[in-house]
């Protein structure tokens, strides 16, 4: 049975290793696997990335 949850997922992560390269390749990889369901960003991204919308949406 398929249900039409509005369920999101937001990885927060607090440390430059997010930045790297191949960490930030990963979480990229998550992101495009379920497309405005999975968010990614560092503690300083916060306010850039999470907006209101895409939380209500």
């Amino acid at each position: 049975m398929k249900r039409r949850l509005r369920t999101k997922v937001i990885f927060i992560n607090d440390g430059p290793g997010l930045l790297l390269g191949s960490m930030w390749d990963d979480y990229a990889k998550l992101e495009n696997s379920r497309p405005g369901k999975i968010l990614v960003a560092t503690l300083r991204m916060v306010s850039e990335r999470i907006a209101r919308e895409w939380l209500l949406s």
